[in-house]
């Protein structure tokens, strides 16, 4: 079982928020869009931190816990 770092923990809990922010606030394109653009930095900063393949197997896992097929 992966267990995240600190740093990784937070990472993930900004890419909630901004997952949330991006798909159900009421935002303009242009704010919209740097959303986004913050959420891939995000996302890359920690598949870094994690490890490609690590990073791949938590969401995979965590896709299983919250929506089951």
């Amino acid at each position: 079982m992966t267990m995240l770092s600190n740093y990784e923990s937070k990472l993930m809990s900004r890419l909630v928020d901004l997952n949330w922010e991006i798909h159900n606030g009421n935002h303009p394109d242009l704010i919209r869009q740097a959303l986004v653009q913050y959420y891939n930095k995000t996302e890359a900063e920690l598949e870094d931190s994690m490890g490609l393949a690590e990073y791949r197997e938590f969401m995979r896992k965590g896709r299983e816990m919250f929506a089951p097929l």
